[in-house]
Formats: structure tokens, sequence, C-alpha cells
């Protein structure tokens, strides 16, 4: 077995069929050891054991029947780049791609189905070497009899139906075999999570040509932030560009990568960008070098080193567990800066002026109101006002750049949302140029040169893979409109993104331990609202004093088998912890503080400062539904009261799972999952 194949054995199928076990299994311990640096359990061994057995059997029948298919391809354990040992046990090559897991199982789980079909579904969308082509999962069920059946796309068969099933689907696909040395080494350019995205961006390595950022706009999006900038500096002028997007969009991403590609003054080519981007970008910055930079948190000195190599830009969040996650994953704590430290240390009546020249500002529209920074630091001004007035009040050129969500306010303070950035402009001594979407230019009738271009609106959800719905679709089920709702599923469904509903919280836990085990870069956790009164008693203990204590950074980086990963299922996440962060297939509790009766409703809040106390409940719903990338799964309680709810969510296209479709068999199985 060659080192570099990222796969246990390749060959023809002709090739499989005269070939020794003992041969084949040592070459697939050998790739399990350098793929996962760990020893193949005897369990797993056992497993390609009897798959041996089954591939060797069926494809000999197989290749009697149509001789042709002896000259097919037969990949086992490819390892997906970038994924860190995510691997489909067989694909097979022909005219098309076929992609089969074997699971010892006799009856069908939605988990092994969904696996299979989310293998199916990165290699279309992510290898170059699948793109063109057909890509069919196949689950075995290998204690099933009998058994041929489709769920959701995946054909589901007993293993004395392999041989049928490739000579129907043979049938189907007509032209050249793939070439299997290409395809193996074909390029695989997977959608990083944002922490991966700003690792990779950190550790000075260019992003993966992304087809999903590409299409999105993200590239023009930075290339035309750049510009401003550029001009801002020549001009010596003030601007505010405001970035728009649908939850899941890249705006994070987009800030994160603008603040990191500018660190020098002089504006240059930089090798970290997207591939093929048309952005001309400051020189990357290095970690030493921003060690070095003078500043290491509000407050804090050290000597300077270099002036010169002062970064100019920050990236400023609200978002507590955010820049805690970020900083976390990045072992620095200047690339990311809390949004409020900023202001308490710059803003206000201080006479202190950073050394930034662009402040990059996350979830702009929740900034704070005047009554709420009257409150927290003493002054009645506006957060969009104090940074405005603290850049007329630095003399030079600046650029604000406000990444704008939609509906996400959920804190106090932060309802006034965008009419308080017009305001604040209304203020101001200095002239200002506004560049914005043109869905908001009418928000800011006080500006004379306001620039609208809708490359700022990033309206392509990225988190959901190729579910471009799934903001439509929960925006419909949030207002209440469940027939549009239910007719957006579908479509949610059809591009892969996994929507599931139970009562029962063990079916729940099984669901995502038994899809993503042995995926060591997947995350699945609880996700609960901060006012649902009714969940502690269920297990899910949402209360302030627990979810306060939790170490995001932590609960969102370690790996699954750490007793503080988010996977460890202990510990549950609020709307204020987990907006603007995402998992991969979150468990959603659901509350009583949201509840279906004909409509959606709340209850009263009881010494609430609120202005719109329904309001900010549907929005925490809207985040807690929109941080999964590959879907969710809502558990909601048993109770009275909260029947309505459960089947106005399935009214709306939520899928129902019950406890025998994901509890049977809780043994480990010979088949790998």
């Amino acid at each position: 077995m060659d080192e570099k194949k990222p796969c246990g054995w390749s060959g023809a199928i002709h090739n499989f069929l005269s070939l020794s076990k003992p041969h084949w299994l040592i070459a697939m311990q050998e790739h399990h050891k350098r793929c996962m640096n760990t020893p193949a359990d005897e369990s797993q061994i056992l497993a390609w054991d009897y798959s041996f057995e089954i591939l060797q059997r069926e494809l000999k029948q197989l290749v009697q029947i149509k001789p042709a298919i002896a000259s097919y391809a037969i990949i086992f354990e490819y390892e997906l780049p970038r994924e860190r040992g995510r691997r489909p046990d067989v694909v097979i090559l022909g005219p098309c791609v076929f992609v089969l897991e074997f699971k010892d199982y006799a009856k069908l789980l939605a988990a092994h189905s969904d696996q299979v079909a989310a293998y199916a579904r990165d290699l279309k969308n992510y290898h170059a070497g699948s793109q063109q082509y057909t890509v069919l999962p196949i689950l075995v069920l290998a204690r099933a009899k009998d058994l041929i059946q489709r769920d959701e796309g995946v054909l589901v068969i007993s293993q004395d139906h392999l041989a049928d099933v490739f000579d129907v689907e043979v049938e189907l696909e007509n032209g050249p075999l793939i070439d299997p040395q290409k395809w193996i080494t074909a390029e695989y350019a997977p959608l990083p999570s944002l922490i991966q995205a700003a690792r990779t961006i950190w550790e000075k390595q260019p992003l993966p040509q992304i087809k999903r950022a590409q299409s999105a706009g993200i590239p023009e999006t930075i290339a035309e932030l750049i510009r401003i900038a550029k001009e801002a500096q020549e001009k010596n002028e003030l601007h505010l560009a405001l970035v728009t997007g649908v939850p899941g969009a890249g705006k994070t991403l987009v800030g994160i990568q603008l603040v990191y590609e500018n660190h020098l003054e002089t504006f240059a080519p930089s090798p970290v960008c997207f591939p093929s981007s048309p952005l001309a970008l400051s020189q990357p910055i290095a970690p030493s070098a921003i060690a070095d930079s003078g500043t290491l948190a509000y407050g804090k000195k050290k000597r300077e080193k270099n002036p010169a190599s002062r970064n100019i830009a920050v990236f400023l969040s609200g978002n507590g567990p955010l820049v805690k996650v970020l900083q976390h994953a990045l072992k620095n704590n200047i690339f990311v800066q809390d949004v409020h430290g900023f202001l308490k240390e710059y803003g206000g009546t201080t006479a202190k002026i950073p050394h930034e020249h662009i402040w990059v500002y996350d979830e702009a529209q929740r900034a704070w109101d005047a009554e709420r920074v009257s409150e927290k630091r003493g002054h009645a001004t506006s957060e969009p006002e104090d940074f405005l007035k603290l850049a007329e009040r630095m003399n030079s050129w600046a650029l604000m750049v406000a990444l704008i969500g939609e509906g996400q306010e959920i804190h106090l303070g932060e309802e006034s949302g965008l009419p308080q950035w017009n305001d604040a402009l209304a203020k101001m001594q200095k002239p200002w140029v506004v560049h914005c979407p043109t869905k908001i230019a009418g928000n800011f009738p006080v500006v004379k040169n306001c620039l609208t271009t809708d490359v700022l609106d990033l309206s392509v959800t990225l988190r959901s893979h190729l579910a471009e719905d799934v903001a439509q679709w929960i925006a419909a089920i949030l207002s209440g409109d469940l027939t549009q709702a239910k007719m957006l599923a579908e479509r949610v469904t059809s591009q892969g993104f996994d929507a599931y509903i139970t009562q029962d919280i063990n079916v729940a836990v099984n669901y995502v331990k038994e899809r993503y085990q042995g995926q060591e870069e997947k995350r699945y956790g609880l996700l609960a609202s901060s006012k649902a009164k009714n969940l502690p008693a269920w297990g899910i203990n949402n209360s302030f004093n627990c979810t306060q204590n939790i170490r995001v950074g932590n609960w969102y980086n370690d790996p699954p088998n750490s007793f503080t990963s988010c996977c460890s299922l202990r510990e549950v996440v609020t709307e204020f912890g987990c907006q603007g962060m995402e998992l991969d297939f979150p468990i959603v509790c659901w509350g009583n503080d949201f509840v279906w009766d004909g409509m959606w409703k709340s209850p009263a809040a009881k010494r609430s400062k609120a202005k719109d106390p329904h309001r900010l409940r549907m929005n925490s719903y809207r985040v807690l539904l929109t941080r999964g990338r590959d879907g969710f799964i809502i558990f909601i309680p048993k109770e009275i009261g909260m029947a309505s709810t459960y089947a106005a969510l399935v009214g709306a296209g939520v899928r129902e799972v019950h406890c025998g479709q994901h509890t049977a068999n809780l043994e480990k199985g010979l088949f790998k999952i």
C-alpha cells in the first residue's frame, strides 16, 4: 500500500477478488494507524474481516452477471482530506461514484442513513473528482434480510441485495469509467467552520478553494472593503461600511480575514486570501509581530519593539462567548477583542486614542443604546455614537465596518438596531461616507454621501452547506406561516439539511452519538433558551448559575472525548453562548417560554426592561435554530402545554423521530460508525 494514498486499499475489483484477506487486513490496519494515530481495536478488525467476506462474495456474483464491472475501482476507507479521520467504508468508481457504509444492524436508524448521505453530499459538493458525476449513497445493514428501500435519497439494503443493486444502478448510468488515480488525488475543499477558518488564517495557511464562499460573494465583499479602506487612507476620510447577511452567511469570517489581512499601512498582495479572489491586501501579520505590537490588553502595556509593526485593524465583538472561543482557539487576545472593553478604554470622555484605523464590529445591530451605556459605563451616548466620535477625535482616516446580522437582537439595550447608527451620524461634526447594501440605505436619511453596493450583502448561508433556504424556513416558522414553512422544509431536506423533532431526549442524544462517532472534527451539543423554566426538570440545566460558568472556549474547541467538550452533553449553552457560533448538529431544547397557540406566544415578562420581550424571545429561537451546519434535532418535553408546539413544528416540516428509530442495538456493532 502506498503510504501517500489517503485510503486503506484501492484497486480494480478483479484485483480485490484475488486478494488474500491477511494482506488486505494489514493494509487496512496500517492506514488506520496513520489516519487516527492509534491502532485499530479488535471490534474494528472484526468489522473489516466481515465486510471483506461480504464484498468478495457479492462482487463475485456481480462480475459473473456483468463482467465489465470487474474493471471498476474499489477504494476502502478513503480519508476525506481536512476532515481528521472522517472516512466512508467503501467507494466504488464506475461511470458514477457509489458510496457504501456498512452497519451491523437489522433495522434502519436515521443517523446511519444521514451519515452516508452526508458523505455523498460532501463528495459531490467539495471533491473535484466527484462533482461532475452522480454520487449514490448506499447503506448496507449487515443483519437485515431481503431488504431494499429508499430513505431520503439513500438506498438501504441488506447484504444479500448488494449485487442486485449494482446490476440495476449501473444500467442507469452511462459513460466512461472514472479514473481512480485522478479521483484519489483530486482536491477536496470542504467548507471550514468559523473556528477552523480562523485557525487557518492565523497559521498563515491559504484557505481552501471553497466554491460556496466564492459563489456567496465573500471574496468580492472583502475586496470591496479593502478598496474602501485604501480610499479612506489615501483621502484621509472617515468611512462607515455596513455589511448585512443572513445567519451563517460568513459575516464574521469576512471580518476576521479583513482584520488579519490589514496589518501594515501599505496595502500589498497577501497569500492568505481566498484563492483566485481579486484582492489587494496587506502582508499577513505574524503571531510574533502581534505579540510585540505594544498593547497586550486594555490598560496592560509592554515596551514596544517595533512601532511600524502595529496592526491597524481590530475585530471587535459584543458577543463575549465568541470572543472567548476565538481567543482560546487562536491562543491570542489581540486579534479579537471585546467591544465593550474597547469602548470603555477609548470611548466616552476619555482622551485616549487607539492605534488601529480599521474597526470591525461584529453584530453591530446589537450595539448598546445610550440608556444601556449610561447604566454600564456612566455616560449617555450610544455605542455607535461613541465609535464615530472616537474616529473624529483621531484627526486621521478611519474605516468603521459594521457587520449587521438580521433578526438576532437578544439582549437588553440592543433593540434600537440600525436606526441608532443613523442617529449617531446625525450628531457628527465631520463628513462621513457611508457604504451599504441597497436594502438598508433608507435607514440613513441624514447621510449626504451614502453609496450603495449589494456586494456588501451576504445573502447565502454557508453554515448549512447547500441548504440555501434554511434561513427563510426558520423565518417562516417563527412568523407563524406554517404552510409556507412546510413547503420550504421540503426544499431544505432535499438539499441535505436534516431537521428532526422528538419528545425523548435520549433519542436526540443517541442520534448525534451514532451519526458522529469517531469523527474528531464534528461538534454537537445542547442548546436552550435562557428563559425556559421547565427544562431543568428534564435534565436540561439552563439556569443562569450553571450556564454562566461554562468555559465556552473549551466547550466549542476541545475534542469530543473531553469532559469539557460540548460533545459530552453535560452542559447547556443558551442563545447568549451560541450566537455567532456554530455546531454541526445541535440538540435544540425547546422550552415553555415560546409556545404555539394558533400563533407564537411568550409568557408575560416580570419586571422586564425590554421594549419588546416577545421579539427578544423570537430572536432567541432564531439564533438557536440557525446554529447547525448539518441540521438540528429539537427536543420538546412531553408535558401539558407543549403538545401544540410539537404539532406546529411537525406541521412546519420538522421530521419526527421516535425511540425505535434511534435506540435499537446500542451496543457497539461490528462495523465502525
